[in-house]
């Protein structure tokens, strides 16, 4: 699978932001405006699925994650003549969800103008975690006229849909379907994001609302919090009984079996 790399090319790779680099199935890397025209050349009048892995991930986790996710799109015979393309982005760091939020949307900002040079005949997105961020935020606004979104495990709010919020718009303007798998046996969403990330990030209305619960709960633990607000174009999936980490999804039957139903 290649790899659009858009952290900087240093032994701090992981933490920075640098031009963007193409590396092709066969090991050749372009960076800069060069990797932009390639990937460009790569996927006019062709199928594109960007795949967007979480923060604090190696590029090695990283990279198994894409493998595996294509693995067994191929079983399935999925995305067949498509370009699939994972996106590696500066996540890093161990001060929790909230301080890698500005990361995040930055490298939706990055991203958007690369996605804005392409001309694939279609763009479905695939995030993970964080990655959820990146994909709604790239998207804000309907403008890349995406096909299909298919959220995982998302670490942004369980409102973010909801038509006051900033993302409902980057789900109602898509052609085709918005998958939303939640698990309430997400270990990360149920605990980290929730006290590490939503709480510093919201810290007066935690306060404010303390009688009536503590911190704000992810989409992708809870589902939507109002299921009858967000676009007709969502389909939420509870796969608490089968997603039962994190990153779960990604090996389950029924994550594919949902996602090839709205292909």
């Amino acid at each position: 699978m290649p790899i659009l790399d858009l952290c900087a090319e240093s032994r701090f790779s992981r933490f920075c932001f640098g031009d963007p680099r193409l590396i092709t199935d066969a090991g050749t890397v372009y960076s800069g405006g060069a990797a932009i025209d390639q990937l460009a050349t790569m996927v006019e009048d062709e199928g594109l699925l960007l795949e967007l892995p979480g923060f604090n991930n190696s590029d090695a986790n990283a990279k198994e994650s894409f493998a595996t996710i294509g693995r067994n799109l191929d079983l399935r015979k999925m995305y067949e003549g498509a370009v699939k393309l994972g996106v590696l982005w500066p996540g890093r760091t161990a001060a929790g969800y909230c301080l890698a939020e500005p990361s995040a949307r930055h490298a939706a900002d990055r991203l958007r103008v690369i996605l804005e040079r392409l001309k694939p005949a279609f763009l479905d997105v695939e995030a993970h975690s964080l990655g959820n961020l990146i994909a709604l935020h790239a998207n804000r606004d309907g403008a890349l006229g995406v096909r299909n979104l298919v959220l995982t495990n998302a670490a942004v709010g369980a409102d973010a849909l909801d038509p006051e919020q900033g993302y409902y718009q980057a789900a109602n303007s898509i052609s085709g379907k918005c998958l939303i798998v939640y698990s309430r046996n997400d270990e990360v969403l149920g605990k980290d994001y929730r006290w590490l990330g939503s709480v510093p990030r919201n810290l007066w209305s935690w306060i404010r609302l303390k009688g009536g619960g503590f911190g704000e709960e992810a989409l992708g633990f809870s589902g939507p919090a109002h299921p009858n607000r967000i676009p007709l174009t969502c389909i939420p999936i509870d796969a608490t009984s089968w997603c039962l980490s994190h990153g779960g999804a990604r090996d389950a039957g029924q994550f594919y079996d949902a996602w090839q139903a709205i292909l």
